[in-house]
């Protein structure tokens, strides 16, 4: 029970974060609304990397090898230059991957290009990294100015990669540049879409997989990261304050994720470790926005403590999906052991390493994709068997409920009701009816048990018919049966009655006679004891009937 009340304290604590992230994103967009977007793109381009110079504190020409380059103590304000010799014999663009920093480009004093920020909230003292579309037009000549005014003082003097071509190699540079970021976004959006229709499909409400659902909303978040971070974005949006909330915003609500995905899977052995895993998470999560908003430390800087939060809540999970769920073969469990050790080990690399090979990123991303993929197979098995074994549930349920006989509740069915019965407060007003079959074993030493079978059965047919299915039916006995319905007047149960009487004295399905005397009652229910107690009060009413009915035809015995 402490338990279940921690949870639902998480998911409440989740959700509120969730709200805020969300929250915090529509905000810093629309603070930043009158932003002048950056310029986008719409052959193959070509290095624009060399004859670079920058001017000393003497006004000297100081020679840069080639881009990118970072001037050593460089002031907040910083350019480099580029002289064209000769007039351009025709218009090119040059992309400029700006990291943290505002800029402006120039030739012979006249701007081609400039971006500023903009409007940003004061704790905001930077967006993030953003490639920028710079035409220089034909016939242009002199000397190019490339100056930055770095926002944040880890990116004074630098300057980046200079690519030079039309719009549409720059942009192709782009997507070619991380194209297996791009690739794996799309992946795990198609799979997290898969997965819900899965989840829409397959389950109900009350029968809902969370470790489905939680693995579903973890690809979706993590495609829309990978997507943002394959840059592909920038050539459609401009406003860099969509492209800083998705940076980084969404990290932290992929972290959320992947942990209620964690919990979503553990035992009472974990739990312990699960909790921890939460404050963890949550506290890091506050923590980093903490610093944010009061302007001490940029998420571009503290979403390290995010990443590594990544690699702990890998691993755990890992160890969790093989303690807890079974995989259909061998294989797969090494499929998924494999691409979880790659991805850990490629991504502690880029965590501790300053300088990685480009193939990593490749790695990490193939490793990703066939973890996700054997991960989402399994979870998929296990809804799959889930489903199975609660149809079996169900049908067992449903036949200890029924009454194989009549198709009617069975005494069973009439206890459940009874015991789960909760007042809401509704006053609403029931009525129950005792019915008793007169002289079943008469008819059954007579006829037969499979004709008194038969008669039962045509009882509660009327029965159903004369109600019009407004109510329930339960048998209780051999004999004795309960109609209960709610919120029906007095007069509507006499004329029904009245039907059931008329319907079994003309029922045609079989030469025997019979008839059933019954009793009812009015009440509203507070607890399961007004249940027992209109019981009783039917049960006396019905057997004064029953008496009548001896006096009028005491030859049957009735």
């Amino acid at each position: 029970m402490e338990n279940q009340r921690f949870y639902r304290i998480q998911d409440v604590f989740s959700l509120i974060i969730i709200l805020f992230l969300a929250g915090l994103t529509g905000y810093v967009i629309w603070y930043a609304r009158d932003t002048t977007n950056v310029r986008l793109a719409y052959d193959y381009s070509q290095g624009f990397n060399d004859s670079w110079y920058y001017l000393d504190d003497s006004g000297s020409k100081v020679e840069i090898e080639s881009l990118p380059y970072e001037i050593p103590d460089s002031p907040e304000e910083q350019s480099i230059y580029r002289d064209i010799l000769s007039p351009l014999d025709q218009d090119f663009y040059l992309d400029f991957y700006s990291h943290h920093q505002e800029l402006e480009i120039s030739v012979d004093g006249q701007v081609m290009y400039s971006y500023y920020s903009g409007p940003r909230p004061s704790w905001l003292a930077s967006y993030r990294s953003i490639h920028h579309f710079v035409k220089i037009p034909k016939g242009m000549s002199g000397t190019i100015k490339y100056k930055v005014i770095s926002q944040m003082s880890s990116h004074r003097g630098e300057f980046h990669e200079v690519v030079s071509g039309d719009r549409l190699s720059l942009s192709w540079m782009i997507i070619h540049d991380r194209f297996g970021k791009l690739c794996l976004g799309f992946v795990l959006i198609l799979m997290g879409i898969f997965l819900i229709g899965m989840i829409l499909t397959f389950t109900t409400r009350e029968q809902i997989d969370k470790a489905l659902l939680n693995l579903s909303l973890m690809c979706l978040a993590m495609g829309l990261w990978q997507i943002e971070e394959s840059r592909i974005t920038q050539l459609i949006i401009g406003n860099v304050a969509i492209h800083w909330a998705f940076e980084y915003l969404v990290q932290l609500a992929v972290l959320i994720a992947i942990y209620n995905f964690i919990r979503s899977i553990t035992t009472e052995q974990y739990q312990l470790y699960t909790n921890v895993l939460f404050f963890l998470v949550m506290g890091s999560i506050m923590g980093q926005l903490l610093l944010q908003l009061l302007g001490i430390v940029q998420l571009s800087a503290s979403i390290i403590v995010t990443h590594i939060l990544f690699f702990v809540c890998i691993l755990f999970g890992a160890i969790l999906v093989n303690r807890r769920l079974q995989f259909s073969s061998k294989k797969m469990k090494i499929i998924f052991n494999c691409s979880v050790g790659f991805s850990l080990l490629v991504f502690f690399i880029l965590l501790v390493a300053s300088d990685t090979p480009e193939y990593t990123d490749s790695v990490l991303n193939l490793g990703l994709v066939f973890m996700f993929i054997s991960l989402m197979f399994l979870v998929f098995q296990r809804t799959a068997e889930r489903n199975e074994s609660i149809k079996k549930t169900d049908l067992y349920q449903k036949l200890a409920f029924m009454d194989l006989s009549t198709g009617v509740g069975s005494h069973s069915a009439w206890y459940s009701f009874t015991e789960d019965f909760k007042d809401e407060g509704k006053e609403e007003r029931y009525c129950l009816v005792l019915f008793d079959m007169n002289n079943l074993k008469y008819m059954n030493d007579t006829f037969g048990h499979l004709q008194g079978d038969a008669m039962i059965k045509i009882f509660c047919e009327c029965l159903q018919k004369s109600s019009k299915k407004k109510g329930s039916i339960y048998r209780i006995g051999g004999d004795e049966f309960i109609f209960i319905c709610k919120n029906e007047t007095e007069d509507w149960v006499k004329e029904m009655l009245h039907d059931f009487e008329e319907s079994i004295k003309n029922q045609k399905e079989t030469n025997v006679a019979f008839s059933a005397a019954y009793g009812y009652a009015f009440f509203v229910p507070h607890n399961k004891n007004d249940f027992y107690e209109a019981q009783n009060k039917a049960d006396s009413q019905m057997y004064r009937m029953k008496r009548e009915m001896k006096i009028k035809n005491p030859f049957k015995g009735l």
